[in-house]
């Protein structure tokens, strides 16, 4: 893992939102191509982080927002003593940076899970972002509002919920995820390890091993390395559902019967 180091800048000019391949998963999906000129005027470059680099980390002062254009980070916070404890995963079209607004403090910590690519967006500049464009200023709350339930969920889901129906939780709440950024909702890249998974969840490495060798024995998916295929969306749900009312279900997105055949 490296600490805060400068990261690479590409070519600016090569990298507008016009020419952009993943602007439908971006903040300023909403924007127009006048305003999306307008934008790029604004927003700072897009930088490269490679596998175990940092964007920044908890306590840095916050200085901008990212929206993660291409790749995958995980955010994690730090004990005292050194213990790692990691929050969440985040992939291409999701924005890094919200917590800690509140006190102009980065609440978390953002390692690159492989070589990655965001999308500066200055904190200074969000005053004039949101009065110009205000479509972006709705899209934003949007999506601090997105981020405040599944932290919600996540909660009771480490509180209250038996570690099958944890890892069920956590697949389907990955595909649903990459299916609402047009991604397969059924083969599954595994950037993280399985070690950073078992600490996402609060589970032992060998519980999450164990687990995910049971499921695929039922069938449910298979494993190859870091590709995970699923293969019944359904009976995942139904571990993970265990007729407790009162959790919420999952949020699986879009998932239709063409969802559950794009292998």
């Amino acid at each position: 893992m490296s600490a805060n180091k400068p990261i690479t800048v590409p070519n600016k000019a090569a990298n507008t939102c016009k020419v952009c391949h993943a602007r439908e998963l971006c903040l300023s999906s909403c924007l127009n191509e006048d305003e999306l000129n307008r934008f790029d005027d604004i927003i700072g470059d897009r930088a490269s982080l490679n596998r175990g680099e940092c964007l920044f980390m908890a306590g840095n002062k916050i200085k901008s927002l990212f929206i993660l254009h291409s790749g995958s980070v995980k955010t994690y916070v730090e004990s005292a003593d050194g213990d790692m404890q990691i929050t969440g995963f985040h992939f291409s079209g999701d924005i890094i940076g919200i917590h800690g607004i509140e006190n102009s403090m980065h609440g978390d910590t953002v390692e690159a899970l492989e070589t990655s690519s965001v999308c500066e967006l200055r904190f200074t500049s969000l005053d004039e972002i949101t009065t110009v464009f205000p479509k972006l200023q709705d899209q934003l709350m949007q999506y601090i509002f997105r981020e405040m339930c599944h932290e919600q969920t996540m909660m009771l889901v480490l509180g209250k919920m038996s570690a099958d129906r944890r890892l069920a939780h956590f697949i389907l709440d990955i595909s649903a995820r990459l299916s609402e950024h047009g991604l397969s909702a059924t083969n599954i890249n595994l950037t993280m390890t399985r070690h950073d998974i078992a600490n996402y969840l609060g589970l032992a490495v060998e519980t999450v091993s164990r687990l995910l060798t049971r499921f695929q024995k039922m069938g449910i998916i298979t494993v190859q390395r870091r590709l995970l295929t699923i293969f019944d969306i359904d009976a995942l749900q139904d571990i993970y559902d265990q007729n407790e009312s009162h959790i919420p279900k999952a949020s699986i997105g879009k998932l239709n019967a063409a969802n559950h055949m794009r292998l």
